[in-house]
């Protein structure tokens, strides 16, 4: 019986030995592996469409990117696909329904399990990326030997000539330039090649000097290689200059045309003492912990039923926006997300009544729109920011200040909004020529972002109801609060879930213009 015992059990050590040799010492016959994706798509918006998602060609191309080449440099391609950055240049993912395509693009939205296909240029493009829409499939990824040995293709025909398209694209782009203050008709001399990551050579070289002169990049970051540094420096330099939104926008990190052209122009300003740094509001907020935020745009339609990390984001953005009250965001679209999404669709006149077409619904515009009210937030987080770095370098200088000279006490009333605050014996008189020169001409409320949102806050501050920090115009948290704690001093409500309560409506308006006077 020990003997019999004996014996299997030195088969099974043999068998798991020669296991542990053939993985460890030989390659793997077949190394890929199956993984669920949440698979959306995209397209090249092209001038001159029949229709376009967002109604014009420059809302397609914002939404959509430029779409002539990814971040790996690659030109678009029929199989061309957009990945977290945890898959390399170059795999090859099977994805039921599309075909065998190859990833040439990443970006920070592109995360997890998610994955984004191009589907072509123009109206073509668009209806087969329509067509696709949001699916969850099983997907096949390939190891990167198998990816050099597996054929690229797709289950549609690209009957498109792509350098036509492209050259098309360019055009328009060119014809855009001055919008970012780059003129059209700039003599490329410096920067002649495209260039992309992983590129290397004196091009490189002379755009990592560049970039640096430009306070992009650091000395001790100049390599001749287009690495991940260089390429967040492009990026950063691009959002800067309005090339791009953010370093998700397709080519992101890319030196195409309109990025060379933009730098031709700054380095002739920079010869001649003339450049000024464009200021980037994404770099400026992360030097700061409470206004440090990484930005997340809706990209699919949203209806009832569905779920998903887009949901929690429509649903944060509608609390925050205070048209839905929830404890924490579910991530399912049920019939309170879809009544609150109503009400925002209502109040900002993207629906005309609640049983208009695409009411409760996150189609084209309501997503332009969400994404848009994003962007706001991250420029007024920026103006912060940058105001406040200025009061801090102007604190700074103050501190140096010799203690005796006259001016000093003019520094004990920086405040953090870099103006000094209204002296305690200043006489009604002069309060109302502040409170006449901070008139309101229309009602507000929670979501408002305008100028008159800032009167309104100026006013409140200087009344002593607005505590925050820092002056914006969005009608945010801080400014409902301080609405409310006006209302009730004054008897306009007596309770904070009284109606009207946190909004300047008529009541509220005329004795903020009328009643201090």
């Amino acid at each position: 019986m020990n003997l019999a015992t004996n014996k299997i059990r030195f088969k099974m050590v043999n068998i798991i030995l020669i296991l542990f040799l053939f993985f460890a010492f030989s390659d793997f016959v077949y190394a890929s592996y199956q993984s669920t994706f949440v698979v959306t798509s995209y397209y090249s918006p092209v001038p001159n469409q029949d229709r376009y998602v967002t109604g014009s060609y420059e809302g397609d191309r914002r939404l959509n990117g430029n779409g002539t080449n990814g971040a790996s440099g690659a030109q678009v391609f029929a199989g061309f696909i957009a990945a977290p950055s945890s898959f390399s240049f170059g795999t090859k993912i099977f994805i039921p329904g599309f075909g065998t395509g190859e990833v040439q693009d990443r970006g920070g939205a592109i995360k997890n399990n998610r994955i984004d296909l191009w589907m072509g240029f123009g109206d073509e493009g668009l209806n087969r990326a329509l067509a696709w829409g949001r699916r969850t499939v099983v997907g096949t990824v390939y190891d990167e030997q198998e990816s050099e040995n597996t054929k690229l293709e797709v289950f549609f025909d690209l009957n498109q000539d792509v350098n036509l398209y492209v050259n098309q694209i360019l055009e328009a782009l060119a014809s855009s330039y001055n919008s970012y203050g780059v003129s059209a008709s700039v003599n490329l001399k410096s920067f002649t090649t495209d260039l992309g990551l992983n590129d290397s050579g004196s091009s490189v070289k002379f755009l990592q000097e560049t970039l640096k002169n430009f306070a992009y990049l650091k000395a001790d970051m100049i390599s001749g290689t287009l690495d991940q540094n260089t390429r967040m420096a492009v990026i950063s330099y691009q959002i800067g200059k309005g090339i791009i939104d953010n370093e998700t926008s397709f080519g992101a990190g890319y030196v195409g045309p309109q990025t060379r052209k933009s730098l031709e122009t700054d380095l002739h300003l920079f010869k001649t003492g003339k450049y000024k740094k464009p200021i980037n509001y994404l770099e400026e907020i992360k030097k700061y912990q409470d206004l440090d935020e990484d930005p997340e745009y809706i990209l699919n339609e949203l209806k009832k039923g569905v779920s998903g990390a887009e949901v929690v984001l429509l649903q944060e953005q509608l609390s925050t926006l205070g048209y839905l009250r929830i404890g924490e965001a579910t991530g399912y679209f049920g019939e309170v997300t879809e009544h609150a999404l109503k009400k925002f669709q209502l109040k900002t006149g993207l629906i005309a009544s609640l049983n208009s077409f695409g009411a409760g619904i996150v189609g084209p515009n309501t997503k332009l729109f969400l994404n848009n009210l994003v962007g706001q937030r991250i420029e007024t987080k920026g103006m912060i920011a940058v105001k406040r770095k200025e009061e801090e370098e102007l604190l700074i200088l103050a501190s140096k200040t010799d203690d005796s000279d006259d001016n000093s006490n003019d520094y004990e009333k920086i405040t953090t909004q870099g103006s000094i605050v209204m002296a305690e014996n200043q006489t009604q008189a002069e309060q109302s020529v502040i409170i006449a020169d901070n008139i309101l001409s229309s009602e507000l409320d929670f979501g408002d972002n305008n100028e008159e949102v800032q009167k309104l806050q100026e006013l409140l501050k200087k009344l002593g109801y607005f505590k925050a920090t820092f002056i914006s115009t969005y009608y945010g948290e801080n400014t409902k609060q301080a609405v409310l704690a006006f209302q009730l001093d004054k008897g306009i409500v007596v309770d904070p879930d009284d109606q009207g309560a946190g909004r300047v409506g008529p009541k509220t308006l005329e004795v903020l213009n009328g009643g201090l006077l």
